[in-house]
């Protein structure tokens, strides 16, 4: 799945933006921890860096080896636990860079969660409490996204329109994606009710209607067929089998309805996450230069 695939890419380059400060010259606990995590083994580096916190709790590192579980945690895609370790840092430590970064990061955890809401509300909370940080940008350019990945395209149009201002980092990638955005609010739209509406006139239409002429061509012959057969059998006053047919006639002439009505909301979900997806696989986790 391209989202996923670009998620996993992004928690590859974590590791990218290099070891905390001193970290290359560090050696003893802090720097075998560190090396582990570096070489790819997350899940070991967490209990050396739960080590060095336990038998050094006084030492100056100690922030950036909780901060470090955090980013383990989110480098094996235990988000939950990432943003619980986050939090404990960004709380422990608010004035630290660590604690900065941390308290970023707890919001972006969730995204990479799919837990948007909570993303955008942590994400906000980052914005409103530390305006001028230097992560302020990531922070509201992440919530933006948010609100894109929950559907909220009013509001995420607003914040890309403010992130799209010269001199801002994300300016480019704001610009265009506020392009997708009317271009969204320009797809096609199927009305369900309307779907509905037709299969109930005509057996098939509907399904017609929401591009789907397979589906609406087997629902008109089937129904057709189950309807003659009912009515024949009334005529000929073979009242049992008649009973019988037309309760299947119902039931599929029901479903042909719900099908019509559950092919225009597919199709318009699928229009919309197509051009959705076009937008993240080239902007969703995009860095400035």
């Amino acid at each position: 799945m391209p989202i996923r695939t670009a998620s996993l890419l992004s928690l590859c380059l974590l590791l990218a933006t290099g070891p905390p400060a001193g970290a290359q010259q560090i050696r003893g606990p802090f720097g075998f921890a560190y090396d582990l995590m570096a070489d790819g083994h997350w899940e070991q580096a967490i209990e050396e860096f739960r080590r060095f916190c336990y038998f050094h709790p006084n030492d100056p590192l100690v922030p950036k080896a909780l901060f470090s579980i955090g980013r383990c945690y989110e480098l094996v895609g235990r988000f939950d636990e990432a943003e619980e370790a986050y939090r404990r840092v960004a709380r422990l430590y608010a004035d630290d860079p660590a604690g900065r970064e941390a308290h970023y990061r707890a919001g972006e955890a969730s995204y990479r969660a799919e837990r948007f809401e909570e993303a955008r509300i942590a994400l906000e909370d980052f914005v409103i409490e530390r305006p001028e940080d230097p992560w302020r940008w990531k922070a509201r350019y992440r919530r933006a996204w948010a609100s894109m990945r929950l559907h909220a395209f009013v509001v995420a149009s607003e914040e890309f329109s403010l992130l799209a201002s010269k001199g801002n980092p994300y300016r480019r990638p704001a610009q265009e994606i506020s392009k997708g955005i009317e271009e969204i609010k320009g797809l096609p739209y199927r009305s369900p009710v309307l779907a509905g509406a037709l299969s109930a006139l005509l057996p098939g239409s509907g399904q017609f209607y929401t591009g789907a002429p397979k589906d609406g061509l087997l629902a008109f012959l089937v129904n057709g067929a189950l309807i003659v057969a009912s009515l024949g059998a009334w005529d000929q006053e073979v009242y049992g089998v008649a009973g019988l047919v037309s309760v299947v006639a119902l039931t599929f002439y029901g479903g042909n309805v719900y099908g019509a009505i559950n092919s225009a909301h597919l199709a318009n979900q699928e229009r919309l996450e197509t051009l959705l997806r076009r937008y993240q696989s080239a902007y969703e986790w995009w860095e400035p230069e």
